[in-house]
Parts: structure tokens; C-alpha cells; sequence
């Protein structure tokens, strides 16, 4: 689950009250900002990244979960080259987590995902819709 634009979004947003709720189009929505911001690079394997993820989008990744898989978070970890995940996370949604207003991109894409102009087409930069069915993360 994850703050966002004064919303919460994924696994317990319906359970916490007033969230989104839908877990595929909140993870849809993260990957295609993902894309547009160039936060994903260049050669990556979607089918391999939305078989785990959907094992794996079920459960809650806590802050301490992160610190045990990554180890201490650096907020300076840009000023040697790499990002932190929360700076990561503020990069894909862009605006920052202290924000209680969505960006202008991420307003954009809600809106594309909500309308339910996801043909096959609006899947082709996040590894296409036929893996996106596969891994059971969209609708057939």
C-alpha cells in the first residue's frame, strides 16, 4: 500500500476507508508512470518482473521489509550515484511524499486507467497486454 495524492492506493486501501482499491490498476498505474518518467530501463524483462510481482502484490512491503532486503535507507544515496527507493518512488509519481496532491502525470494516467481506455495498446510499453493476462494482473 502506498500514500498517494491524499489517497491511499493498492492492497488495504478499500479496508483503511476512501482508497482506490484496485490493486491491478494501482500497480498498472506505477508501472506506466515508471515508463514515462525513465525509471525503468532499457532491456528489462516484463514477463520475468509481472510473474514475481504477482506473487508478490498480495502482501503489504513495509518500510522495515525494505530495510531488511536493501539495508538502511541513504537520503544521500543520490550524491553517490543512487537512489533511495523513497526518492525512487517520488520520481515515478512525480510529486513528493510529503505532497498531498497528485501530479499532473499521475492525474493524466488515472484518468486514461479509470476510463477503461486500456486496449491492448495502452500495455504496449509496460511489456503488452497478452503478459500483463498471463501473470493474471489484467483483464482477459
Amino acid at each position: 500500500y502506498a500514500w498517494g495524492g491524499g489517497e491511499l492506493r493498492g492492497l488495504y486501501a478499500d479496508e483503511c476507508g476512501g482508497g482506490r482499491g484496485n490493486l491491478g490498476r494501482d500497480f498498472l498505474l506505477f508501472c506506466k508512470l515508471a515508463v514515462r518518467h525513465g525509471v525503468v530501463p532499457a532491456g528489462w524483462d516484463w514477463k520475468a518482473f509481472l510473474i514475481t510481482a504477482s506473487g508478490l502484490l498480495r502482501y503489504a512491503f513495509e518500510k522495515s521489509d525494505a530495510q531488511e532486503k536493501y539495508g538502511q535507507e541513504n537520503v544521500f544515496a543520490v550524491a553517490m550515484g543512487g537512489r533511495s527507493l523513497r526518492y525512487t518512488a517520488e520520481v515515478v509519481y512525480g510529486s513528493s511524499i510529503m505532497s498531498m496532491d497528485c501530479s499532473e502525470a499521475e492525474a493524466d494516467m488515472e484518468e486514461q486507467i479509470g476510463a477503461g481506455r486500456c486496449r491492448d495498446a495502452f500495455y504496449q510499453d509496460v511489456g503488452g497486454a497478452a503478459i500483463w493476462r498471463e501473470a493474471g494482473l489484467a483483464r482477459p
